[in-house]
């Protein structure tokens, strides 16, 4: 019996140092998924926004038809086939269109800033066009309400969805390079929801806000959609490499 009770005893000394060697293991294993994952980090979301894209429920939609638009460049209205040689002629122009401009379905077209500050004035986003000078300064961004304000891009014909940025109120979304999220040279069509205040996006053929220029507005409570065949007309079909949104 005495025998039998020392090595009940000697039982107790060694079970303490049977978890030894598993400690050890799981050290080991610890340190090997580290090295792993500083040589594959964890894939992160680029998208601008983490969460699905906001329904936009039962705001009204309205699509903008260029097939029935007027034109005008510089200030003069002009004929569809007019500004077909305006486009043609004038790689790097400045276009506007949208709902709640002063002029229901027309387009605008302008060569120079001085042009597009000048008509912008007579309008009520004046106050947007004027921060759009300066998309990167974070002083002007607290200027103008966004009130959340939304645009959706697409790289089919308002199908394919692409990146999207939802405003908060007093923010501007200055997106330098469309190609940090896959997206360079992709937009097909897109929908800008105006939110509270109304909200003008403005698409650039080269990185960093240069070059040519789109400017999509949407007015308040409304979201407005640019088909396909708006992008293929205004020559801007697969070209925005920058984004503005305020």
């Amino acid at each position: 019996m005495k025998h039998l009770h020392f090595l009940r005893g000697n039982r107790k000394l060694q079970h303490p140092l049977m978890w030894v060697p598993f400690l050890s293991l799981f050290m080991l294993s610890a340190v090997f998924f580290t090295a792993c994952d500083k040589q594959n980090p964890v894939a992160v979301d680029e998208q601008p926004n983490s969460e699905q894209p906001q329904e936009l429920g039962n705001f009204p939609t309205v699509t903008f038809n260029v097939e029935t638009a007027r034109f005008t460049f510089n200030g003069k209205l002009v004929s569809k086939e007019e500004f077909k040689g305006v486009l043609q002629n004038n790689p790097s122009l400045m276009i506007v269109a949208g709902t709640g401009l002063p002029d229901t379905n027309m387009v605008y077209a302008f060569d120079s800033e001085t042009g597009l500050a000048n008509w912008a004035k007579t309008t009520q986003t004046a106050e947007k066009f004027e921060q759009m000078s300066q998309p990167a300064s974070e002083n002007s961004a607290a200027k103008v309400q966004s009130g959340g304000g939304r645009v959706y891009l697409y790289n089919g014909d308002l199908a394919g969805l692409g990146p999207y940025w939802n405003l908060n109120i007093f923010n501007l979304i200055a997106i330098p390079r469309l190609g940090d999220y896959n997206f360079d040279a992709k937009t097909s069509s897109a929908k800008v929801y105006g939110g509270q205040y109304g909200a003008l996006c403005a698409l650039y053929d080269l990185t960093s806000y240069g070059g040519g220029r789109l400017y999509l507005f949407s007015k308040p409570g409304v979201t407005t959609a640019f088909r396909t065949i708006t992008f293929d007309f205004l020559q801007f079909n697969d070209k925005a490499s920058s984004l503005v949104l305020l």
